[in-house]
């Protein structure tokens, strides 16, 4: 138990001997729910961060005019539809839609895959509509796709046609040939072979990647690794260690001036979730470990600058050895202000 606990000695000269004060690490278990705590405040601000960011974002006239050609032209396609101001692909929307029959379900999926084949022909090429019209062909003759070993789909005079003899009902065709067609090689196609789709969809992607996400989760991150803690100084606490009575003390087993804690959220940030997004995790494993595993409990971005996790239940984390020899007053709050 020796190696949990810390100690601060401090000498009164009025009275000529040694104060003590000790400090023991926190169990491994509590660490894990406060960071579990915090890690869940810090998603909901990160995805409030978002919505907001996204709304700023979608006013730009730019991104605006982007977003509405997007939506003209995935219309155009006949492979979507727009359902209460939202833009979704029809296999979707008729999965969502309860009033109409698997008959008529049929009925207009084959009409938007003969359209969508027209949009080809008009937009991409008549070499483009051929190409998707043999698949198309093949597809539906393909033997592997059977309703009670019997085809789908019967070739006549080089023709195509539904086997109407095999009785195979609606429903069978709206989940086994239509639908699969249309998001496993018509949207895919749409994706590869429409010049300015492709362009656009690019574009809106690099504003969601690399602009809507990085900073709704910085601000997330910022605000509940950093701005709390700088608030909730004595110990700089997160909300979780606030509910689960853990501070943070640098390595003369004070609190942690401003400095370092800003380095310490710097390392945090950087070298543990910008790269963990690039390398599966891997450098938030690592500090998990070593929390884990240590001789001291510490996560990486503690290792580095000497700062450890305490256990304030029944104790205090001091700002300087001053404020050990006697308790803190208003009078004395002054002296501990970041400057």
């Amino acid at each position: 138990m020796s190696s949990d606990v810390y100690e601060v000695k401090k000498e009164v000269e009025s009275e000529k001997k040694v104060q003590e004060i000790e400090y023991y690490r926190p169990s491994f278990w509590k660490r894990i729910f406060l960071i579990f705590f915090d890690a869940l405040i810090c998603f909901f601000l990160c995805f409030a961060s978002f919505n907001a960011i996204k709304a700023i974002v979608n006013n730009y006239t730019v991104i605006k005019d982007q977003t509405i050609r997007l939506n003209e032209i995935k219309l155009a396609t006949s492979l979507y539809v727009e359902s209460e101001n939202q833009i979704i692909d029809i296999v979707s929307y008729y999965n969502s839609v309860d009033d109409v029959s698997y008959g008529a379900k049929e009925v207009y999926l084959k009409r938007d895959i003969d359209s969508f084949f027209t949009f080809l022909s008009e937009n991409c090429g008549e070499n483009v509509e051929k190409e998707a019209l043999s698949y198309y062909d093949e597809y539906r003759l393909d033997t592997s796709i059977l309703y009670e070993n019997k085809p789908y789909f019967i070739e006549k005079d080089g023709e195509v046609f539904k086997n109407e003899e095999a009785k195979i009902p609606s429903k069978a065709y709206v989940e086994n040939i239509y639908s699969p067609f249309i998001v496993g090689y018509c949207q895919g196609l749409l994706n590869t072979k429409l010049p300015e789709y492709i362009s656009l969809q690019k574009s809106l992607s690099n504003v969601l990647f690399f602009v809507e996400i990085p900073i709704s989760v910085f601000l997330g991150v910022l605000i509940v690794y950093y701005i709390i803690p700088l608030c909730l100084r004595r110990g700089r606490l997160t909300l979780g260690r606030l509910l689960f009575k853990t501070g943070l003390v640098n390595q003369k087993v004070l609190n942690v001036d401003w400095k370092t804690f800003t380095l310490r959220f710097v390392i945090f940030f950087f070298a543990e979730i910008v790269l963990s997004v690039f390398t599966l995790c891997i450098p938030l494993i690592i500090s998990l470990s070593m929390m884990a595993f240590s001789k001291k409990k510490q996560t990486f971005h503690d290792y580095m600058l000497g700062i450890e996790e305490v256990d304030t239940q029944n104790s205090k984390i001091y700002f300087s050895l001053n404020e050990v020899a006697k308790p803190i007053g208003d009078s004395d709050i002054e002296k501990f202000k970041m400057k």
